[in-house]
């Protein structure tokens, strides 16, 4: 049996127009990631050492996250859907990390490549502890294009 509470929220968004507005652009960033996906699909591999390492897993959550918080939202779960945007923003971030460690090591800049390096390798085998966006912002700008 479901929830007062839930249905009372659900029907709040239904008739709310502004609320259905942001879901709506939610879809189409939804949308415009699967996209994106597609189109980088098998053109995204970095190679951090030895471990090769693609780009299309960390798209792929980036995808199912934004699928996961507009089911939130329609269903007025918004502390859920805001967990879901931190993970969101973080595997944004993670994946301009490797774009600026793959650049960096293609440009030849080693400022910060064995650092990075061992973050993503950790990373890749589910071993990674404390990397904060100030790091991963940091380390972005040192990218020289």
């Amino acid at each position: 049996m479901e929830s007062t509470f839930k249905r009372n929220n659900q029907l709040t968004i239904q008739k709310d127009i502004k609320y259905r507005q942001l879901i709506e652009e939610m879809k189409t960033i939804e949308e415009f990631i699967k996209s994106f996906g597609k189109l980088s699909f098998g053109r995204d591999y970095v190679l951090c050492g030895k471990l090769p390492f693609s780009l299309q897993v960390l798209i792929t959550s980036v995808e199912l996250t934004v699928g996961n918080i507009i089911a939130c939202c329609e269903c007025g779960c918004i502390s859920d859907a805001n967990t879901l945007l931190r993970k969101y923003r973080d595997d944004l971030f993670y994946y301009l990390y490797v774009i600026v460690y793959d650049s960096n090591k293609k440009l030849g800049i080693s400022d910060s490549i064995t650092t990075m390096e061992k973050n993503i390798s950790q990373w890749a085998q589910n071993g990674l502890d404390n990397l904060y966006i100030q790091d991963i912002l940091k380390q972005s700008t040192n990218l020289h294009m």
